[in-house]
């Protein structure tokens, strides 16, 4: 019984059809992070596998992700936009290897990274000179609010430093060049951070992390890309509080430790 209505359902259920078709879909696909270091990851496995011509790729279709698309060399009439109420049929189905969510594989990174900075990878060390502070004043949860007060703070103990307001940034290129240049990545758990992907190995990072229910995201890409990764705990804060109040203190001193570790030939 369960077997015929279970078909039953899948005869009445809008269906599409194409003769050769790729898919990126896996949960939370649509996501802006799990997009750049979980999906990008597969889009350059099928660019490299030589897709046939004329083979459309199913994708969940957000705004962002044509611009990573055209450096791939994938043109916007290739993309099938995911509909969850739809069943998608194929001749051929090309099914990339899976990136297991939030645990990504390093090799997958690397690849991934070869693709997006070419062959110039990493810049000397004397070129990667920016704080880069990641910024979520327009989103809707875990903003900080006091990131006016910190970020003058900041500039006033580092006066030396330059440092950067990473909101959002188009192009893709100018978007990459500019992370290659970090020396620290600093900034509340969110997309932004996603961007670490394009920093150069031994990268100061520094998250200000909720810590109700924290996913370790960011400590996992640390990881994987030789980064070096630092949590600013945030005590009582969860993944949809609206605001999170960052001790400044904390932030100049951890700061402080990594910056004087530039200039170090000892470790902690």
């Amino acid at each position: 019984a369960f077997s015929m209505a279970a078909n039953a359902i899948f005869q009445a259920t809008k269906k599409t059809h194409y003769p050769l078709l790729a898919t990126t879909i896996q949960r939370y696909g649509h996501m802006y992070y799990h997009f750049v270091v979980e999906t990008l990851p597969k889009l350059v496995l099928l660019k490299e596998a030589g897709l046939p011509e004329g083979t459309k790729i199913l994708m969940w279709g957000e705004p962002y992700e044509q611009k990573f698309l055209d450096i791939l060399g994938i043109p916007k009439e290739a993309v099938v936009k995911y509909d969850p109420l739809k069943v998608y049929t194929a001749d051929v189905l090309y099914f990339p290897t899976p990136t297991p969510r939030i645990t990504p594989a390093r090799e997958s990174l690397e690849m991934t990274r070869e693709v997006f900075l070419g062959a110039e990878e990493v810049l000397p060390e004397a070129e990667r000179d920016l704080i880069i502070y990641c910024t979520r004043r327009d989103a809707s949860t875990r903003s900080v609010a006091n990131e006016a007060e910190l970020l003058e703070r900041i500039a006033a103990e580092f006066p030396n430093e330059k440092v950067v307001v990473y909101d959002n940034i188009d192009d893709v290129s100018a978007l990459v060049d500019l992370f290659k240049r970090a020396k620290v990545i600093i900034g509340p758990h969110g997309a932004g951070l996603s961007h670490m992907l394009f920093a150069a190995p031994g990268t100061h990072i520094l998250e200000f992390q909720f810590m109700r229910d924290p996913p370790m995201m960011f400590w996992h890409l640390a990881a994987a890309l030789n980064q070096d990764y630092w949590l600013l705990p945030v005590p009582n804060a969860w993944w949809m509080q609206k605001e999170m109040e960052i001790p400044t203190e904390e932030v100049v001193d951890i700061l402080s430790t990594m910056l004087q570790g530039e200039t170090s030939s000892e470790s902690c």
